[in-house]
């Protein structure tokens, strides 16, 4: 049997065909390709906030309070920042945010990696046939749906069950679980 065949769940797949194994990335690997998608996401914003800061009048500094004020909606009682950025800078920013969204969403698809899962040599499978995710599996249920419910007031509780969720015995997350995906060691047997 091969790895595009459906089973209920990896142990199934591994009852019948010994031969092929499949070695679930660490608790730790996982956090590693995290940490590294986040270093990658915060150069990509920093490279940003200096481009619009040279082409802009406002500073990198300024920018720099100006984005954290935004972000704590702060922004309209603030006396610390006299300016706000031009539109041209706030553009470029725009555009990091984007390229980091959109070089990191083309790679899961692909490959069923970020950037970090790359590095770390960790990838996303179909948790039933071993295969590709689908693309609303990967980037929806399990990527968007979950950064969307980070932001709400409740969300944080099903944010901190999802990271709980790591130390159950198959290392899956509730995003895994929700997206029928598990993270593996990369092996070139997989598609």
């Amino acid at each position: 049997m091969s790895p595009s065949e459906s089973f209920e769940n990896i142990e199934d797949y591994k009852k019948i065909n010994r031969d092929f194994e499949i070695v679930l990335a660490t608790r730790a690997s996982r956090l590693a390709a995290k940490i590294l998608d986040l270093f990658f996401f915060l150069a990509m914003i920093v490279l940003g906030l200096m481009l619009a800061s040279f082409f802009g009048e406002m500073s990198f500094r300024d920018m720099y309070f100006w984005l954290i004020e935004l972000q704590t909606n702060e922004i309209s009682t603030s006396k610390s920042i006299n300016s706000s950025p031009e539109g041209f800078q706030i553009l470029l920013i725009v555009l990091s945010f984007f390229s980091v969204i959109f070089i990191q969403a083309r790679l899961l698809v692909r490959d069923g990696q970020t950037i970090g899962k790359k590095i770390i040599g960790i990838k996303i499978i179909n948790a039933f046939n071993l295969g590709k995710v689908k693309l609303i599996n990967i980037i929806f249920i399990r990527w968007i749906f979950f950064e969307i419910l980070s932001v709400l007031p409740f969300g944080t509780i099903i944010v901190l069950a999802d990271v709980v969720f790591i130390f159950r015995k198959d290392r899956r997350c509730l995003h895994d679980m929700l997206s029928g995906t598990v993270v593996s060691q990369k092996n070139e047997n997989l598609s």
